[in-house]
């Protein structure tokens, strides 16, 4: 006679996978507390080198000689004038040692300025922002044809819909760095790929975000507005656009913060922005260099945060 199994042998079946798991859980997780004083000992490691974070930058005037430029040919002449001269604000020239570590060393002329590397910072992250904002508009301009196509109630038939939502789901599927990887050899290294791929990624996320509140819009005012003869188009920008358009707008703040973040990694593949020089930044173990990104990135989200708040309460007001 065959035997079957029954519910009291599935339910033992999941029991022992249960106790398998938690087996195995238990064993990482003491592995992980026993690792514990070695991880605080590297972040405390971390933490030194990277505290203070890097403000100023000093450069030898020789080594600014051969490099050239506007500020390098004014400090130059400066020095030869022993001081007098129109610098840029806060620089200044001053004597160090060659062997920061040896005071008996050799000194040199170095041309400092005291927040010149956070204004190089701030440069870079307003590029990061440029990207970011140009990204936004392309995936508004993509998305919304996309979510008009992908609601069940305003899309032109089901291979439309398909389609629409097909596309949707494949540009969320692709992560922002394979498609800046892949568009980065069809246009070069430049923040040009990095534009297109987080454009064409958040369309997916913005397109999929919209279709669905056009299909969960209260229904009843657009009934009433197509009983009345209005054609498709008219009920959604009389009807059901005025239902949907605060979210729409707290989606759009939503994606660009989103962008402001993701452009300051994908510099690491080499698109521009900020993540650029905090890969070199890493990779020269440099970390008070890195301490000052991260500072300079986290104040800009949130301000941005704040500005775009603001701006949501203006235009839904």
């Amino acid at each position: 006679m065959q035997r079957r199994f029954g519910p009291g042998s599935a339910t033992l079946l999941l029991a022992l996978l249960v106790l398998l798991g938690g087996s195995f859980y238990n064993q990482r997780l003491h592995e992980a507390i026993a690792d514990t004083p070695s991880a605080t000992e590297r972040a405390g490691e971390f933490l030194a080198r990277a505290w203070p974070p890097k403000a100023e930058t000093a450069q030898r005037i020789e080594r600014m000689v051969q490099l050239g430029g506007d500020d390098e040919a004014r400090a130059t002449r400066a020095l030869e004038r022993d001081g007098a001269g129109p610098l840029p604000w806060s620089a200044r020239i001053e004597s160090r040692p060659l062997l920061p570590d040896d005071a008996d060393s050799a000194s040199e002329a170095f041309y400092v300025r005291p927040a010149g590397y956070i204004e190089r910072c701030i440069g870079l992250m307003i590029a990061t922002i440029e990207m970011a904002i140009w990204g936004t508009i392309i995936a508004l301009l993509i998305s919304i044809p996309v979510a008009f196509l992908s609601a069940s109630n305003y899309s032109f038939g089901i291979v439309v819909y398909t389609l629409a939502r097909g596309f949707s789901s494949l540009m969320r599927a692709i992560p922002e760095l394979i498609l800046a990887l892949v568009l980065a050899l069809m246009y070069g290294f430049g923040p040009t790929a990095g534009i297109l791929a987080l454009g064409l990624h958040t369309s997916g996320f913005l397109g999929k975000f919209l279709a669905d509140d056009l299909e969960n819009a209260d229904r009843g005012p657009q009934e009433a507005l197509r009983s009345t003869g209005a054609n498709r188009l008219k009920v959604l920008r009389m009807a059901a656009l005025p239902q949907v358009l605060p979210q729409y707008v707290a989606y759009t703040q939503y994606i660009l913060e989103r962008n402001v973040r993701t452009a300051s990694v994908l510099g690491i593949v080499g698109v521009g922005g900020i993540g650029l020089e905090l890969k070199f930044a890493y990779d020269n173990g440099e970390f008070d260099k890195v301490m000052t990104i991260l500072i300079v990135i986290f104040a800009t989200v949130v301000v941005l945060e704040q500005g775009t708040q603001l701006l949501r309460r203006r235009l839904i007001r």
